[in-house]
C-alpha cells in the first residue's frame, strides 16, 4: 500500500486508455475514521478521476468495465499524503482494507502489493531522515554528509527494487503499476530498460510517459553539441546561448524557476559552486528560467544570489527549452565543456561539487 506525497516540478502527461477489449471491475474496501470519500482513476489519468463517498459503515465500492490490463488505481488523501492501492484491471475482483494496510486481490496484483509495500517501508526510512535533517538547523556538516549518505543509499535501493521488478516482469504488464511513477526519476540507461520495445507493456498507455522521457533526455546526453537556445535577457534584450557557451570555458547550463520549490533548495549549491571557481577558473552559469512573470524571475534571481547570465521566454512549461533540451522536470542542467559539448547532465548537490572539483582538481 503506497504512501505519496505531492508536489514535484515536472510537466505532466495524461494517458487515454485505448488498449484492449474491456473487462469488468469490482474494487471494495474499507477506510479510516475521518475518510469521507474515496477517489478513482485508470492508467495515470487522474484529472479524469471518479469520486465517491464512503458509507456509514466507512465502507466504498468501484464497479464498472475498463480496457483488459488498464491500470486501475484507488486511494484516498489526508492534507497532502495520499493512501494508494494499484491494480492490474484483469477481471478479478480486489478488496483493499485502508485500516489494516491489507489487499485481497489476484496472484499478479498480490506481486504488485508486495512490492509497494516494500517501497512505503523505504519511503518511511526516508522520511526519517528528512525529519532529522530539516528539524536540526544546527546540524553540522560530518551529521548532514551521513545523513546525505543515507538518503542516496534509500533511493538507491528504492530504485533498484523497482527496476529488479520491472526486469522479471518484461513477459506480462504488471510493471506498468510502477512505470507511471517513476517516468522522471528513471536515469536515462534505466529509461531504455524500461522502455525496451519487446516488453509486453511497451504499448500500455502508462508507458508513454517514459518513451517520451527517454526521448527528452537523449536531448541531454553527454557527447552532443550544445542546442542553441534564443530567449530575452532580464532587461528584455534577445540572446543566445551561443553569446556565452563554446567560449573557451565550462558553462553550466541551469534550467529552474521561481516558483519551484525544488529549485530554490538547490540553488545554494549552484551559488556555492559559482563563487568557488567563476573568478579563479572562468566556470560560468547560465540560468535558463521556466517563468511566466517578468517580475517574479528578476525577483527570485535577486532573493537567491544568482549572479550569472539569465535568459528566458517567459512560457514557463512550453518554453522553448522544454522542447530543444527535452526538459520536462527542474531543476535540471547540463555541464559544457570550453567546446560547447555536453559532458554531464542532471548534476545536483554535492554531485554537482564533485564533478567541478574532478574538472578544476581543487
Amino acid at each position: 500500500m503506497k504512501k505519496l506525497m505531492l508536489g514535484m516540478c515536472v510537466a505532466l502527461f495524461s494517458q487515454v486508455a485505448t488498449f484492449a477489449q474491456d473487462v469488468n471491475y469490482k474494487i471494495t474496501g474499507l477506510v479510516p475514521e475521518g475518510i469521507k470519500e474515496v477517489i478513482f482513476y485508470v492508467d495515470g489519468n487522474y484529472r479524469a478521476s471518479e469520486k465517491k463517498a464512503v458509507d456509514a459503515n466507512r465502507k466504498f465500492e468501484f464497479t464498472g468495465s475498463k480496457p483488459a490490463n488498464s491500470l486501475l488505481s484507488v486511494y484516498y488523501r489526508v492534507g497532502r499524503a495520499i493512501n494508494r492501492v494499484q491494480a492490474i484491471n484483469d477481471g478479478t475482483p480486489i478488496d483493499i482494507d485502508f485500516t489494516q494496510g491489507k489487499v485481497n486481490a489476484s496472484e499478479g496484483n498480490m506481486k504488485i502489493v508486495a512490492v509497494e509495500d516494500q517501497l512505503s517501508k523505504i519511503q518511511q526510512q526516508q522520511g526519517e531522515v528528512y525529519k532529522q535533517m530539516s528539524g536540526n538547523a544546527n546540524i553540522d556538516e560530518a551529521t548532514a554528509k551521513e545523513l546525505r549518505a543515507k538518503l542516496e543509499a534509500l533511493n538507491a535501493e528504492s530504485n533498484k527494487t523497482v527496476m529488479n521488478f520491472i526486469t522479471s516482469n518484461r513477459s506480462n504488464m504488471l510493471p506498468v503499476a510502477f512505470i507511471a511513477d517513476r517516468a522522471f526519476e528513471f536515469t536515462y540507461d534505466e529509461l531504455k530498460t524500461v522502455c525496451d520495445p519487446t516488453a509486453a507493456y511497451y504499448n500500455h498507455p502508462v508507458t508513454k510517459p517514459c518513451i517520451m522521457m527517454l526521448e527528452a533526455k537523449g536531448k541531454r546526453q553527454p557527447g552532443q553539441q550544445f542546442h542553441e537556445l534564443t530567449m530575452q535577457d532580464m532587461d528584455g534584450k534577445t540572446v543566445k546561448l551561443s553569446d556565452y557557451v563554446a567560449k573557451g570555458n565550462y558553462v553550466l547550463v541551469d534550467f529552474w524557476a521561481s516558483w519551484c520549490g525544488p529549485c530554490r533548495r538547490e540553488m545554494p549549491n549552484v551559488v556555492a559552486a559559482y563563487k568557488k571557481y567563476h573568478a579563479t577558473k572562468g566556470f560560468e552559469i547560465v540560468g535558463v528560467s521556466f517563468d511566466q512573470k517578468a517580475d517574479d524571475w528578476k525577483k527570485a534571481v535577486g532573493e537567491l544570489g544568482m549572479e550569472w547570465p539569465q535568459m528566458s521566454d517567459l512560457k514557463g512549461w512550453q518554453c522553448a527549452a522544454n522542447q530543444v533540451y527535452g526538459v520536462q522536470s527542474i531543476p535540471s542542467n547540463v555541464l559544457l565543456d570550453p567546446q560547447g559539448k555536453i559532458i554531464a547532465c542532471e548534476l545536483m548537490g554535492q554531485e554537482l561539487a564533485a564533478k567541478l572539483k574532478e574538472i578544476f582538481g581543487e
